[in-house]
């Protein structure tokens, strides 16, 4: 998706007589107290802005990047204007993954390793960007977890363990268990980190009634309204994070019960 197709769509929203506001953190000027005195509706679709953490040692080294801000990069440079390590390494089994993974090959590194800790079967990333990543020459390392990052004064060294399902936990999928003797260490000089993003609560104030799970809002699922009756959300916010596509879906759901809520009241 083009950045001009992007801005023709915004186009189209504010021909409606949409007020855009922008540069302004909501919940501070103007307060939530305040939006809900002045509107009748109010509905989130602020995405999921935080990344998940890979929570091993050595993260905070220089060349260890977060997937989005990689991608970011990339759609706000000239390709030319964005340089890569020879030897990329990829921390997530999602599309997103696969993008950078396959965005870094093609910016010129020699070898991109693609890490996820479970079977191809439980990736979430779709089949055709799995034949992508094959097809662009990366390689994929599945039942592998990482263990640690080191380097002198940027990342140099991954150290990957390898590991095998175990029992199903409480929310279905197979916990894992480090097979012994099989640590080995990875040369990098960028490490790319895919595992999800989260919406943390308090995040966007204290607004009463709305309650979070597994780092998302908690809506009802048939209307997205959440526990404000003032409140409606969808999105990666409410759903956790899924496709663009499954996002337009659940906003125009939102939009309809929005509207009948607020019909019904007229």
């Amino acid at each position: 998706m083009t950045s001009d197709l992007a801005l023709r769509e915004v186009e189209l929203v504010t021909q409606l007589g949409v007020d855009l506001r922008l540069r302004t953190r909501v919940g501070e000027a103007p307060t939530w107290p305040e939006l809900f005195a002045e509107y009748d509706a109010v509905f989130l679709g602020v995405g999921l802005p935080r990344a998940v953490p890979l929570g091993i040692p050595g993260e905070e080294l220089p060349g260890v990047r977060q997937a989005l801000d990689f991608i970011e990069e990339l759609k706000l440079n000239p390709p030319r204007a964005k340089r890569v390590g020879k030897r990329v390494a990829v921390i997530g089994g999602g599309n997103t993954a696969v993008d950078a993974a396959t965005q870094a090959k093609r910016l010129g590194a020699e070898r991109v390793t693609m890490i996820y800790r479970r079977g191809r079967a439980e990736m979430s990333a779709f089949d055709y960007e799995i034949e992508l990543l094959r097809a662009d020459g990366c390689e994929l390392l599945l039942e592998t977890v990482p263990v640690r990052l080191s380097g002198k004064k940027h990342v140099e060294r991954l150290v990957c363990q390898r590991v095998a399902p175990g029992k199903p936990g409480k929310d279905g999928k197979r916990t894992l268990r480090k097979v012994p003797g099989t640590v080995f260490t990875l040369d990098v000089d960028l490490v790319i980190a895919a595992i999800g993003q989260r919406l943390e609560e308090g995040a966007l104030g204290k607004i009463p009634g709305l309650s979070f799970e597994g780092g998302a809002i908690a809506v009802d699922r048939a209307t997205f309204r959440t526990g404000h009756p003032k409140v409606w959300a969808a999105g990666d916010c409410a759903n956790g994070g899924a496709e663009v596509v499954n996002a337009v879906a659940e906003g125009r759901d939102a939009a309809r019960s929005l509207h009948g809520t607020l019909a019904g009241k007229a």
